[in-house]
């Protein structure tokens, strides 16, 4: 694992899904990865998912402040099917929290709790 904060713009592994969605411009993306996630029970990869569950808050209306403008009013067109992925979106959020293996690391940190912190936030702003 690289670089990792308690902010999905601090995690290697978000900052480089973002990046190839801001190259891409593909919101399929954003559905697959986290349809396969939740398909699979979690563990592997829930960086590069928080990232995707950030866009679609940001679709919901809800972004994040450290997400990029410009991938904000990217997401903002995406608004009806990012509604139809919530349910999943709720489920990966709990699964990165709850088994994987991020979640795994983050229970040996000092930050634990900040991190904890940072994803009760994203899972309010993907109900709101």
């Amino acid at each position: 694992m690289g670089a990792w904060g308690i902010h999905f713009d601090e995690c290697d592994g978000s900052l480089d899904f973002l990046g190839d969605v801001e190259d891409r411009r593909d919101w399929s993306e954003i559905s697959h990865r986290i349809d396969d996630y939740v398909a699979n029970g979690g563990y592997d990869d829930a960086e590069e998912t928080i990232a995707a569950l950030e866009l679609v808050a940001a679709a919901l209306g809800q972004p994040s402040e450290r997400l990029k403008p410009e991938l904000i009013e990217w997401a903002k067109e995406y608004g009806s099917e990012a509604v139809t992925l919530r349910a999943n979106a709720l489920t990966a959020i709990d699964l990165v929290r709850e088994s994987s293996e991020l979640s795994e690391l983050w229970a040996e940190a000092e930050e634990s709790d900040d991190w904890r912190t940072t994803l009760a936030d994203l899972r309010t702003r993907l109900t709101a």
